[in-house]
């Protein structure tokens, strides 16, 4: 009956430009409405506003540089070599679903853009293997596949904690370096807490589920790469060694703090340097830049509401209300289900923090709530719901050649056990 209506869920939910559009006009009546005397023009102008800010269109392309620089990561040789010698590990199908699961959660925690594509290669290369082929559910690599996209914001490419960390796009937000965030005990714990969870859920299942191969598995895939003429790589290892070099030296040094931007291009370098061929580099940016044709299109709108929202007031009467209902302790578990719900219409992390973020900072400094506490809620509680929503599962659903549907009944159960799990953390901690 679950996997019933989820897929039924599935198949009925609207797309992320049509949620987002729709979040658009009914926050522009909101703001008309909130005026006096009209406001037509005020709310219009507003909007346009917020949606051409420069500080918004920054924070856009960086996350559009970092989903497909962990594309072209993901996809290269060196990360081709690796899936390759890590497919040869598990020897039955509780042990392949576990590696898949951990690969994904591992890798997202370095970069949101290269786990789920990653783990979705290795699950690919597993059910290719003549040791397991015929022999795992498919569909259930997909769902540990794609697994790691619960914690990924509270890694190092982590949105809302990277933009607190300096130039945020929230109107006077406090600086709070990452050593407080992605590096805190509670952070720390949330991640192995979470972590933890994700592999008793996919080996409870695993072990009961029965074996559905997929057609693509049935033909075995080389992940040996094509060789490349040593000049033709030269060129982009050296660019993207030396400038990874100069980050790493520059941060270590302190002529250069870890936020965002460091953040961003440390990954730019990082994706010249294991791709090499500047070819190979162009073909698969290319491919990523179509997923990022998403953030491209849709954080404009995002900036509009969050500008609305902002100058009729609205987020002031938000944060009042948000103040009213929680309490000191209690305000990170309030954002932990708040950011997980506004996560399925705003299927963005960092277009969400753009919307919640001012709210949260508000009424964390009116309950005297730590900020760093409230944004790591705010970080898993966005990525808690994307095992309901399945906008960044698209990639791996590609590339498994697998539905929606196909791996939604085990993400629901991954979505359940961590909205007790997390919760009773954030409650620990405060």
């Amino acid at each position: 009956m679950v996997r019933c209506s989820m897929a039924s869920c599935s198949k009925y939910y609207p797309s992320p430009l049509f949620l987002a559009l729709t979040l658009t006009a009914v926050s522009f009546v909101v703001s008309v409405l909130s005026y006096e005397s009209g406001g037509l023009l005020e709310t219009g102008v507003s909007w346009i506003k917020g949606a051409t800010k420069a500080s918004g269109a920054a924070f856009t392309l960086k996350m559009a540089i970092i989903l497909i620089c962990g594309h072209v990561i993901a996809t290269s040789e060196c990360a081709r070599k690796l899936i390759a010698i890590v497919a040869k590990l598990p020897k039955g199908r509780v042990s392949a679903s576990m590696i898949v699961a951990m690969v994904a959660c591992v890798t997202s925690l370095i970069h949101w853009g290269i786990g789920a594509i990653t783990a979705a290669f290795l699950a690919r290369e597993l059910a290719a293997s003549d040791t397991l082929r015929g022999k795992i559910n498919y569909p259930l690599l997909g769902a540990a596949a794609y697994s790691g996209m619960a914690i990924w914001h509270g890694g190092l490419s982590g949105s809302a904690l990277l933009d607190l960390a300096g130039d945020s796009i929230i109107p006077n937000a406090p600086t709070v370096p990452i050593s407080d965030t992605i590096f805190s005990s509670l952070n720390l714990t949330l991640v192995l807490v979470s972590t933890s969870t994700i592999l008793l859920v996919v080996y409870g299942l695993s072990k009961r589920a029965k074996p559905m191969p997929s057609k693509q598995s049935c033909q075995a895939r080389s992940t040996s790469p094509e060789k490349r003429p040593l000049k033709q790589r030269l060129v982009g290892q050296l660019f993207g060694m030396g400038g990874s070099t100069a980050i790493v030296v520059g941060v270590l040094s302190s002529h250069l703090k870890v936020d965002l931007n460091t953040i961003t291009f440390l990954f730019f370098f990082l994706a010249f340097w294991v791709q090499g061929s500047l070819s190979e580099f162009q073909k698969a940016s290319s491919e990523g830049a179509a997923s990022a044709a998403g953030i491209v299109i849709q954080f404009p709108l995002y900036f509009g509401i969050v500008s609305m929202l902002h100058d009729c007031g609205a987020v002031a009467a938000i944060s009042d209300f948000a103040t009213s209902m929680a309490s000191q302790e209690s305000l990170p578990v309030y954002t932990f289900f708040s950011a997980g719900f506004v996560n399925l219409l705003v299927p963005s992390g960092g277009g969400q923090w753009a919307i919640q973020g001012p709210i949260l900072i508000d009424t964390a400094n009116a309950l005297n709530t730590p900020i760093e506490s409230v944004a790591i809620a705010f970080a898993f509680g966005d990525g808690w719901t994307n095992m309901l929503q399945p906008f960044w599962a698209l990639p791996l659903l590609g590339i498994m050649n697998l539905r929606a549907k196909d791996i939604i009944g085990a993400t629901l159960l991954i979505w359940l056990t961590l909205g007790i799990s997390i919760p009773l953390i954030l409650r620990l901690f405060g």
